[in-house]
């Protein structure tokens, strides 16, 4: 089977608005779940979290979904024209009126191997995310791998915001659950992903 390549890269629009956010730090950056929001006076800007594309590399041919579909998460901005309504419980402030030092661009490898049973309904898959400056092309049980830009990473006076997919998972609570658990929180983010400087 050929490898598949595929890229899921921020398209030109998505550029600008990161662009933005970086010449007019947003007032607030809240977090809400599947999106963060960046909020300015009158209009808000989103950064969701969406599935580009759904693999199933031990069934490539079935069309319905699957119990071994693996998917490539991503993240997507839109300007939304009218003002952030926080959403009680569910909205939480990160940081507010702060000048943003850098703003870099979270990128990742998403690399999916094929399925192998080890007991009666239950699978095993050697399916994982790496930096793509680490990347090893000779890994002979990659079958499909996906270029993803997963989020920002934003540098304020006193701290960092890290708004970006953790995992491939499909929302953005899995950043402070994993991290919790991670002894080397720094050593795990240059493994896994790339910060491109805007």
């Amino acid at each position: 089977m050929l490898i598949m390549h595929k890229k899921y890269l921020f398209n030109d629009s998505e550029l600008e608005l990161i662009q933005f956010m970086k010449s007019n730090p947003p007032v607030r950056i809240w977090l809400d779940v599947i999106y963060y929001v960046f909020e300015y006076d009158d209009f808000h800007i989103q950064m969701m979290v969406n599935c580009a594309e759904r693999i199933n590399l031990d069934f490539p041919d079935l069309k319905e979904r699957h119990f071994l579909d693996q998917y490539v998460m991503v993240t997507n901005f839109k300007k939304i024209s009218d003002r952030f309504q926080p959403q009680g419980i569910m909205s939480e402030l990160l940081i507010e009126n702060q000048t943003v030092k850098e703003i870099f661009i979270v990128r990742t490898m998403l690399c999916f191997s094929e399925h192998t049973q080890i007991e009666t309904n239950s699978y095993n898959s050697d399916s994982f995310q790496i930096n793509p400056n680490l990347f090893n092309s000779e890994d002979k049980k990659i079958k499909f791998r996906a270029l993803a830009d997963v989020g920002l990473s934003i540098e304020f006076r006193d701290k960092t915001v890290d708004c970006f997919i953790v995992d491939n998972d499909d929302d953005f609570l899995r950043n402070y659950d994993s991290y919790s658990f991670v002894p080397d929180l720094e050593g795990f983010k240059q493994t896994n992903y790339q910060f491109i400087k805007v």
